[in-house]
């Protein structure tokens, strides 16, 4: 079937004279028109072209959300406003038009039993003083 249908479409519709194509056929229509073509160099650029594209700013943790998800980002990225493109394989991120890194999913479930350390940025009297009271 779909072979009699690309026959059909090339042997008789588009060598076929069209009257709202002021009598020409579309295989003409398309020939005078291949000036304004433009071909990619490089077709790799279209496995980037369909990306939804969203922009995020990076939280102080390194983190983005995206649809109700958390996914982490490199730290150089940590305050910024970001470029982010994904589709179903992936979460990128662009700059310039170019994609320079890759965006994780965070597993809730592996974070939840990291081994955290305690900031140096914590008072150590009031560390202390919640220690004694027993909540840290």
């Amino acid at each position: 079937m779909n072979e009699r249908f690309w026959r059909w479409l090339e042997e008789e519709y588009h060598r076929k004279v069209h009257s709202y194509l002021d009598g020409k056929t579309p295989h003409e229509v398309f020939q005078s028109q291949l000036k304004d073509i433009t071909f990619l160099e490089d077709p790799s650029i279209l496995d980037t072209i369909f990306l939804k594209r969203e922009q995020r700013k990076v939280k102080a943790d390194g983190t983005i959300t995206l649809n109700k998800q958390l996914y982490e980002v490199p730290s150089c990225f940590i305050g910024h406003s970001i470029d982010v493109r994904l589709d179903e394989k992936g979460v990128y991120i662009f700059e310039n038009d170019k994609k320079v890194a890759e965006a994780t999913l965070v597993s809730m479930k592996d974070n939840a039993h990291a081994k955290r350390v305690r900031s140096p940025f914590l008072m150590s009297s009031a560390v202390d003083e919640k220690e004694e009271q027993g909540h840290v």
